[in-house]
């Protein structure tokens, strides 16, 4: 136990270093008329700071009891990944110093941001399809049927999986004409119109980042 606690106050002395950075920072453009910026880096160290000292604290002072429970310890589980996830991007973030990774980086970054709308559209759609298959095969009793469109979220994963192409003959009894003509118009808006219409715009961003990234990544 004494080992744990060493390890949690060491852990914490060095997470506290990344607010004093912070603060030499702040100290240093309140006494000069040469600021320096508030970089990407900074930002990732006081998030990390923060979520490094929570870490060690909550996880490191955690009673066996709280780890022996289940959802308890599926918790710490979900906090920790968050950790790792933040502790990750801050360590993938200085890859940016390096030109061509740099672009690389950019290029995705600007592929998410260009394709929020769509993915606003995609997921009214996607709400309103799940909608109308859940409504009219819930009340099929065939295997099928159970399997996939017995609640909201088995038809919507369902639904995903039709539009990447992952799609199977299924056997719903009587709904088997109502269910194959809107299975063919699910497929047909969703795996041709709308998935190549996102293609299509990351095809876009791709060949604007060719010409601009090494602008935008210096």
């Amino acid at each position: 136990m004494q080992e744990y606690k060493h390890y949690n106050f060491v852990g914490t002395i060095l997470s506290i270093s990344f607010f004093i950075t912070f603060l030499c920072r702040v100290l240093y453009n309140s006494k000069t008329r040469r600021k320096i910026d508030f970089d990407l880096w900074l930002y990732f160290d006081i998030v990390a700071g923060v979520i490094n000292i929570l870490a060690f604290n909550i996880v490191g002072n955690s009673s066996p009891e709280s780890i022996l429970n289940t959802l308890q310890k599926r918790s710490l589980d979900y906090y920790m990944i968050l950790v790792l996830i933040i502790s990750w991007l801050r360590f993938f973030s200085y890859f940016l110093v390096i030109t061509h990774i740099s672009k690389i980086t950019l290029t995705l970054f600007m592929m998410l941001r260009e394709t929020l709308y769509f993915m606003l559209v995609l997921g009214s759609y996607m709400l309103l399809m799940t909608t109308v298959f859940a409504t009219l095969f819930r009340d099929c009793t065939t295997p099928d049927a159970i399997e996939s469109y017995s609640s909201f979220w088995f038809t919507l994963r369902q639904l995903v999986d039709y539009f990447l192409a992952n799609y199977s003959v299924k056997d719903l009894g009587s709904y088997n004409t109502s269910h194959s003509i809107l299975y063919i118009t699910h497929v047909t808006i969703s795996n041709i119109f709308l998935l190549n219409y996102l293609v299509a715009i990351l095809q876009s961003v791709y060949e604007i980042m060719i010409k601009n990234g090494d602008f935008y990544s210096t």
